[in-house]
């Protein structure tokens, strides 16, 4: 095969492959249609998975893909496949579930090699080029790989996707379990790096009776975050992550699910605590989603972290820039609002507390404006597009965003237009006009999941929903769901894991959940709970199946504040509320949280 001679991204239909098209080494663009045709060169395969605005894929990239001598062993004596991770989150997972078979953790780049038959049997992360005290180079990898597939390629095992199955606990435990890694200081949890306990927060804000001993905890962390390295005051929006514990210095890409599950909780947690800060932070947010990641068919699904190279180099500050840029009284007013944190060279901006500092953000972000933007990977992803979705609503029910709802319906209407195939099934991105053809659970179940949103603010009818939930009921298989049945690995299992957002079993459980409920069709199916810290989000749903579900019945919708955050409403010729299977007569009045 000619084409396997040339590096074949320049016209990839992934913003992530498109950067490693110029590397020398000759990488194709993943295909279950590519797997099939190799099969017959008997070359062992580099499947090369990451992302667009991933660091260490870039400096893999511009280190060990872009040596000649490297580029060259790989181009003899392997197929070498790029694969967006976002493009093919199924493929990702069964390389990730290896690479954590095989080494106990794996992360990005994900560099798997497997034989012709697509059997992987070793992977690793990022290797630099040239070795050095902490790792050998990529090329004597390389070298000891190929040595030991021309002694071995004939028995090598398969590797197959495992059905996944969640930690099981009861309700009690659960409660109890969830204190053990919180982090009663600084917020989050006590794992290093600090990531947004996105799903966690939604857990029990979503329930505050249930978890009263821990919304403590939850809004120190939610207050912590925003004033803190991850969030950005200046534009709006959160970093992914942050490297410290104290939450100083992040990880600087923005992705859109991170504001997704930042908007929901933002929502929440200004319902329940009633702290004006939640509010400027979610408006902030809001601001940016539209002006930085907004388009006519969708929002896109990140910035990267890095600009010409350098991490976080359009947010970062030199002092004598803050001095040129502000009066003498701005200044010591900044000074007296904001902590700077050394990095590199520069400084990152970190607000000390809510604070009328409109007119300096308001300098400070023009000339970042003019600087040099972080690249914007434009992939339209359905379900990340939900997830935002879900969380307009939750503004607009909780924080008086009353443009959440239309914005909600719109991304809905958008991608049941342009990302539906004409067999039904839901697609799962598109860029620059291309529709990826293929879908996966996590597209499916999460439309449906807004779906459910969307019915209880009497913006769709249940009928409409009906399609959506036999189109992920495919996704099952003795009891098990299903990432993708189509891939080149087969049958791939979803996971169960709510980190860093949730997971596709977890959505596809809490769409059925939630639609059964307003079906009201029989008996819903009784799911286990997971213990803390593995299926937060799995959970809240869990117990709506079977003790913690309140549902209000009305003509005309309920104002979403008088009811309990975890309530579910929809429309009936009558006012009733039911629990347990029974339904009482409501008054209407205002109910607790």
């Amino acid at each position: 095969m000619e084409q396997l001679k040339y590096n074949n991204l320049t016209h990839s239909s992934s913003p992530y492959l498109r950067q490693h098209a110029d590397n020398p080494v000759a990488w194709q663009e993943y295909s279950n249609s590519l797997i099939e045709e190799i099969k017959a060169q008997k070359k062992p395969i580099l499947l090369s998975s990451g992302y667009s605005s991933c660091h260490w894929c870039h400096v893999m990239a511009a280190e060990a893909f872009s040596d000649p001598e490297t580029a060259l062993f790989l181009n003899e004596h392997f197929i070498c496949i790029k694969l967006d991770r976002e493009q093919h989150p199924d493929i990702d997972h069964f390389l990730m579930e290896f690479i954590v078979a095989l080494h106990g953790q794996g992360g990005w780049p994900l560099n798997v090699f497997l034989s012709s038959d697509f059997k992987p049997f070793y992977a690793t992360t990022y290797l630099p080029a040239v070795e050095t005290n902490h790792a050998n180079s990529f090329i004597s990898i390389l070298r000891k790989i190929q040595a030991w597939y021309q002694e071995n390629q004939n028995f090598i095992e398969p590797f197959d996707s495992q059905a996944a199955s969640i930690p099981r606990t009861n309700l009690a435990t659960l409660i109890d379990e969830i204190g053990l890694n919180l982090d009663l200081v600084q917020g989050g949890t006590r794992n290093k790096p600090k990531f947004p306990p996105h799903s966690l927060l939604f857990l029990i804000l979503s329930n505050p009776v249930l978890f009263r001993n821990h919304l403590d905890w939850a809004e120190m962390t939610l207050k912590k975050m925003i004033f803190s390295g991850l969030h950005d005051s200046i534009e709006g929006g959160f970093f992914r992550y942050c490297v410290d514990e104290k939450w100083e210095i992040p990880h600087f890409e923005k992705m859109l699910y991170d504001q997704a599950m930042m908007l929901t909780n933002l929502s929440l947690g200004y319902h329940l605590f009633e702290k004006e800060y939640f509010k400027e932070a979610l408006s902030k947010l809001l601001l940016f989603l539209k002006q930085r990641l907004s388009s006519i068919k969708g929002y896109y699904s990140a910035l990267d972290a890095d600009t010409n190279h350098h991490e976080g180099e359009t947010y970062l500050w030199q002092l004598n820039e803050l001095k040129a840029a502000l009066s003498k009284e701005q200044y010591d007013q900044f000074q007296e609002e904001y902590r700077l944190i050394p990095f590199e060279g520069k400084y990152h901006l970190i607000k000390k507390a809510s604070s009328a500092t409109t007119s300096i953000e308001s300098i400070l972000k023009d000339i970042r404006i003019e600087r040099e933007q972080p690249f914007r990977d434009e992939k339209i992803i359905t379900s990340w597009n939900a997830l935002l979705a879900i969380a307009y609503l939750f503004s607009a029910r909780y924080a008086d965003n009353q443009e959440g709802y239309s914005e909600a319906l719109s991304i809905f209407e958008n991608l049941l237009s342009n990302h539906c195939s004409s067999e039904g099934t839901i697609l799962h991105s598109q860029f620059e006009g291309t529709v990826q053809n293929r879908g996966t659970l996590e597209d499916i179940s999460s439309l449906l999941l807004l779906g459910t949103y969307l019915y209880e603010d009497r913006l769709v009818e249940l009928s409409q929903l009906e399609e959506l939930y036999q189109e992920m009921s495919k996704f099952k298989l003795n009891g098990h769901w299903v990432e993708s049945f189509d891939s080149a690995a087969g049958v791939i299992y979803a996971s169960w894991f709510d980190h860093p957002i949730p997971s596709s079993a977890s959505t596809a459980m809490a769409a059925e959940i939630r639609y059964l409920i307003l079906q009201e069709k029989g008996d819903l199916p009784e799911i286990a709970l997971s213990r803390a810290h593995f299926s937060d989000f799995a959970n809240h749903f869990a117990l709506q199946s079977y003790q913690e579900l309140e549902l209000y019945k009305s003509p005309n919708k309920i104002n979403w504040k008088t009811l309990p955050v975890k309530a579910m409403q929809k429309q009936s010729s009558e006012s009733l509320r039911c629990t347990n299977n029974k339904c009482t007569s409501w008054t209407g009045k205002t109910v607790n949280f």
